[in-house]
């Protein structure tokens, strides 16, 4: 399955040029900015010192379940664009020191259905900005039950239980390990679970965390 891929940054800079951002919740015009007027009213920074681009609700919500749930892979390929430029204006915490960017994987089920997978592409773009190796070293084995964003650690802790396996030796690498929501951190936990004990070194990062 084909993955959109991160642009080259001059090329970035032509099509801004010619084609303004548009707000990645509504569509409507929102050049300079991620969000047009009334949808930036919505967003909020990540907490500080996480490796994230916005806190999750509002506009940065509608965005990614849009992005999941529609689905847009021109939209995804946008938020991995924003995120990178955020985290080169300094908005977002610094990234640690890493060999490579690993992600959570959605279902094979889930990707078919979509076309692509968030936080894959996200770890893409991440990667190119960064010159690091994307490492494809999990799979999940079964689709993620849905649940609500209020649902508490402890329900999503038990959801999340022996989801993902490893797919490929990673040995004693450094990872950085993306997700695109950050709720309660059981699944992020949960994966990095399964790398840690595979020897590898985890940090993990989110395009959106719950507050």
């Amino acid at each position: 399955m084909t993955l959109p891929t991160p642009l080259t940054e001059p090329l970035c800079t032509l099509l801004d040029a010619l084609l303004p951002p548009s707000c990645l919740a509504c569509g409507a015009p929102a050049s300079p900015d991620d969000f047009c007027g009334r949808c930036a009213e919505s967003v909020e920074a990540a907490p500080t010192g996480t490796v994230a681009c916005w806190a999750y609700g509002g506009a940065v919500a509608d965005a990614i379940r849009a992005c999941k749930f529609r689905p847009d892979a021109t939209l995804a390929d946008a938020l991995g664009r924003r995120w990178v430029a955020r985290l080169q204006s300094g908005a977002c915490a610094p990234l640690p020191t890493v060999d490579g960017i690993a992600f959570v994987p959605a279902h094979w089920r889930r990707r078919l259905a979509r076309g692509f997978d968030l936080p894959a592409v996200l770890a893409r773009h991440l990667a190119a900005m960064a010159r690091l190796p994307v490492v494809d070293a999990l799979g999940a084995r079964r689709v993620a039950p849905p649940l609500s964003a209020g649902a508490d650690r402890a329900l999503r802790a038990v959801a999340v239980a022996g989801r993902f396996a490893l797919r490929n030796d990673v040995g004693a690498r450094r990872l950085l390990l993306v997700d695109d929501v950050r709720t309660t951190g059981a699944t992020l936990g949960e994966a990095a679970r399964v790398l840690r004990e595979a020897g590898a070194e985890v940090q993990e990062a989110a395009l959106a965390v719950v507050p």
